[in-house]
């Protein structure tokens, strides 16, 4: 049985061994409607694939390392 990585961040939020990491989700749904899905997932951030602004991608990841 396959896991998507909704219901892998839900499983990884409800932990509390790991539910303060950050999680980025990196999806093909990236329509205005699913942003809502996605964020209730418990995910910190999300960014449409394929990446196309790699930049933003790192600016994203970095957005949550410590300084």
């Amino acid at each position: 049985k396959s896991v998507d990585g909704i219901k892998i961040t839900q499983l990884l939020k409800a932990d509390p061994q790991t539910a303060s990491l950050p999680i980025i989700l990196v999806t093909a749904h990236a329509m205005a409607c699913d942003k809502e899905i996605l964020m209730q997932s418990g995910a910190d951030g999300y960014i449409s694939r394929p990446v196309v602004d790699h930049q933003d991608f790192v600016n994203l990841i970095k957005s949550f390392l410590p300084d």
